[in-house]
């Protein structure tokens, strides 16, 4: 169980860190990182 949430962070974390990139931080909301 704790692996499975740990790689669902890190699938999050990437997630996040690719929409920052093509919006940027300012210009990104959770649906954004939700989609991705």
């Amino acid at each position: 169980m704790k692996m499975e949430a740990d790689e669902r962070k890190k699938q999050i974390r990437q997630a996040a860190m690719k929409v920052f990139l093509d919006k940027g931080f300012r210009n990104t909301v959770m649906n954004d990182i939700m989609e991705a």
